[in-house]
């Protein structure tokens, strides 16, 4: 290790990563969540990390309330280090540690073992890694942080695993896999089988015994999906799950209607994955392409039923950043095993390529910007240049700086209710939903604080699950803020 970083080259290319991701990546998020950018869903991983430490059930959450009976989404809990710490930057630095990680254990691999490939990986890791997709996931616009954006990094600790052959390795990458989702164990099948099928077709084993063990692998993570689902069925006393209502309207939903949804899904998925594609076919033998094909079916599929709760909707199908980070891991896996065991086999025999990778890898940076900007209608130079813009120049907006001071007068173990816009004030606080559809989700009791908007309708909507008769009230802007007396909480010179 100590030698490694004794190498000058080494020493670069990891700052450059490290710059990126650490610097301007943390930078503009850091920004664009001082910004009120991001909405519910990295409020409600922020809580699922740490409640478990105050004695509530494991996930709990004050927008859904016990969120294990939607999903095992457990590696939010390995989080509470960071987020205790730095409350909802913890999640970002914990991002880009183990997006750093992921590169670092690639990098490692190649310089150690496989040098005359150094510079291909790393131009992959720029492109495929840390490139526009993997900004586009770490932004996570309008959502911010959805635990499985972390599939991505943690596929790469897995295909390391299988590629380095310790057990206890290969076990503690596929354990960290399963925690992130139920869906996880899919993942896990998808790479495993893959890595067997290049060990066969290195000759590394026999027909027979490649077989036989791609049965085992398979039937070993197809137990490890079924326990997974039973254990969220236990949780939910063996009623319907949302997987149930996923299926029904899938199989009920017209046939008429439903192929125009899931082919427009697919192709969706299939434009933003050419770059994979072509990197796979024209690098490295069709076979694997094909294979490739065939395995990231599963994981499409699996995504097209998560879809159904959403249809007829595509805001949230398969280029959907937390359902596009599932099946992107699988594939950033097969690159990366393809890389370290073909060994570019037809570049190394053909030098003058040296120039076609280059050149591709840069017509592939430019497609993920492309694609991005028709398929999600995200403009990922526009949207930064944005958001320094307003850090520089701040727009004026006295509801936000209201809240903001008030922030910094309620202590962090009260809870708190208030619009989501203004959540980010209080994520060191323990905060409940006041949107109408979540309100009664919250933990047992009023809260300490509620900040509303002069909205009567939303007023009368948490009448029904607060007595407003055991409050101060104030108004301030165009806020209405009630806070229990017990809280002594000073108003003064709030304008």
């Amino acid at each position: 290790m100590v030698e490694l970083f004794q190498d000058k080259v080494f020493r670069r290319v990891f700052l450059f990563f490290t710059v990126l991701v650490g610097g301007v990546w943390l930078f503009l998020k850091t920004i664009s969540f001082d910004q009120s950018a991001y909405g519910l869903d990295l409020f409600s991983n922020l809580q699922m990390t740490y409640t478990w430490l105050q004695g509530f059930e494991p996930l709990y959450e004050g927008r859904y309330g016990h969120h294990s009976l939607l999903h095992n989404f457990y590696f939010n809990m390995l989080l509470a280090p960071f987020t205790l710490i730095f409350g909802a930057y913890g999640l970002f630095i914990a991002h880009v540690l183990i997006t750093l990680t992921a590169c670092f254990l690639t990098l490692r691999m190649v310089w150690i073992h496989h040098p005359n490939l150094k510079w291909y990986a790393t131009w992959w890791l720029a492109v495929f890694v840390v490139g526009i997709y993997g900004y586009w996931l770490f932004e996570n616009i309008w959502y911010g942080f959805h635990i499985e954006l972390l599939y991505p990094s943690l596929s790469i600790f897995f295909a390391i695993s299988l590629m380095v052959g310790k057990r206890w390795h290969q076990i503690l990458a596929g354990l960290l896999l399963v925690l992130v989702k139920e869906d996880g164990a899919v993942l896990g099948c998808a790479i495993h089988l893959f890595y067997l099928f290049m060990q066969f077709s290195l000759k590394k084993q026999s027909a027979a015994k490649a077989f036989s063990k791609a049965t085992v692998v398979a039937c070993g993570w197809a137990f490890v999906f079924a326990l997974g689902m039973f254990w969220m069925y236990y949780l939910n006393d063996f009623q319907s799950l949302r997987t149930n209502k996923a299926f029904h309207y899938f199989f009920t939903e017209a046939k008429a209607e439903l192929l125009p949804f899931v082919s427009t899904c697919l192709a969706q998925a299939f434009d933003l994955l050419i770059p994979v594609f072509c990197f796979i076919g024209l690098f490295f033998k069709w076979r694997y392409l094909l294979t490739v094909v065939i395995l990231v079916l599963p994981l499409l599929a699996v995504g097209i039923i998560s879809s159904m709760l959403y249809y007829p909707f595509f805001d949230h199908a398969l280029a959907w950043c937390p359902r596009f980070a599932h099946y992107y891991g699988f594939l950033l896996a097969a690159m990366l095993m393809l890389l370290v065991g073909e060994r570019f086999r037809f570049i190394l025999l053909q030098p003058n390529l040296k120039i076609a990778y280059f050149l591709c890898m840069v017509l592939f940076l430019f497609h993920q910007k492309d694609h991005l900007k028709r398929i999600r209608n995200y403009h990922v130079f526009e949207v930064a240049k944005n958001r320094i813009a307003e850090f520089i120049k701040p727009t004026a907006n006295k509801n936000r700086d209201i809240v903001q001071k008030i922030s910094k007068r309620v202590p962090h173990a009260k809870w708190v209710a208030l619009p989501s816009a203004y959540y980010n004030f209080f994520h060191r606080h323990n905060f409940m939903s006041a949107e109408s559809e979540y309100i009664g989700n919250g933990p047992p009791g009023s809260p300490d604080l509620l900040i509303l908007l002069h909205n009567q309708e939303q007023v009368d909507t948490m009448a029904n699950y607060v007595d407003f008769r055991k409050y101060n009230s104030d108004t301030l802007a165009d806020l209405l803020i009630y806070h229990k007396p017990s809280m002594h909480l000073n108003l003064k010179g709030l304008k």
